[in-house]
């Protein structure tokens, strides 16, 4: 799985891909590299086993990006592999 994401005017200090559903926190499962500090383009490649995979599929996976001011994340979207709009929550 190759994940990446893009921010602006976002001042972020870690970026991660987290499991859980949509509306609920969940633990880290892959961190997220910043190509150069404070670029804003985040990212990561991992092989997924299969659990993780069938995790990603179902749609409990998603992107948070942390800043000083927001230390448990400022900015998150959930990964949607599906290709259809989320659901609202």
């Amino acid at each position: 799985m190759t994940v990446s994401a893009t921010t602006s005017g976002v001042p972020g200090v870690a970026g991660h891909v987290h499991e859980a559903p949509i509306g609920v926190n969940g633990p880290i499962i892959f961190p997220l590299a910043e190509t150069s500090p404070g670029s804003g383009a985040w990212g990561t490649t991992v092989t997924l086993t299969e659990a993780q995979l069938a995790t990603l599929r179902a749609g409990n996976y998603y992107i948070n990006i942390h800043s000083v001011v927001y230390p448990n994340g400022q900015v998150r979207g959930q990964i949607n592999p599906s290709g259809q709009p989320p659901q609202p929550y």
